[in-house]
């Protein structure tokens, strides 16, 4: 998948898991959609670090809370090769 067309399948994603179109993600909501398009599996030790590695990206205030402009910020700007590699 390239450029746009993998931004308008992230977006798509979180509009999805963005219970009440709220324009922002719980922690629950982001971990439903993060082992979506990200493909973890939380029972493996390995994603629940990147997740936490994720968040601590995605949330830099720790609000717990991932808002939708940021994860798009994230995967525009190539975050999620970098997570990748943890």
């Amino acid at each position: 998948m390239r450029g746009k067309e993998r931004m308008t399948h992230i977006e798509f994603f979180f509009d999805k898991y963005d219970e009440g179109d709220k324009g922002w993600l719980t922690v629950y909501e982001a971990k439903a959609f993060f082992a979506h398009v990200l493909d973890l599996t939380y029972s493996e030790k390995e994603a629940r670090i990147k997740f936490r590695e994720i968040m601590k990206v995605a949330d830099p205030e720790g609000a717990n809370v991932l808002l939708k402009h940021r994860v798009m910020e994230f995967f525009k700007m190539g975050g999620f090769l970098h997570m990748a590699e943890l």
